[in-house]
Parts: C-alpha cells; structure tokens; sequence
C-alpha cells in the first residue's frame, strides 16, 4: 500500500515532527518520575518532562517496574 502511494504522489508525509536527541535517563527524573507517575496526567506529565515525551514516560515507567521500584499510589 505504502509504495502505491509514494509512485502515485498523492501522499504526503508528516515532516512537522520534532527532531528528539536520546538523552539517558538522570537519576533524579526517575525519581520524579515515581513520585509523580500517578498523580498527574498526561499533559502534566509532558509539562514536567518538556525534553520527554509520552511515550518515553510511559517506556520509562515500565523499565522502572520491571526492575523493582515501586510506584506509590496517593
């Protein structure tokens, strides 16, 4: 399907996108992380974090679990 659309021209692609750096994670926003994960929302979370997105808290968050911190509900 994708080559259909790109010989016929008639796609256009999303270049609107922002261009991220991959930046490991400091110990000090995954703290912040934790303690804030279930307190906030989403666009809260992207307020906190203005060089994360979403998807890498969430990515974060999972990481964190699967290695054995604890996210405390209020």
């Amino acid at each position: 399907m994708k080559i259909i659309l790109d010989m016929g021209g008639e796609f256009h692609y999303n270049y609107t996108m922002k261009n991220y750096v991959k930046q490991p994670w400091s110990h000090e926003e995954r703290s912040l992380l934790v303690a804030n994960w279930h307190c906030m929302s989403k666009d809260d979370l992207e307020k906190l974090f203005p060089n994360r997105t979403y998807n890498a808290c969430v990515k974060q968050a999972k990481y964190l679990r699967d290695r054995g911190w604890r996210f405390k509900k209020p």
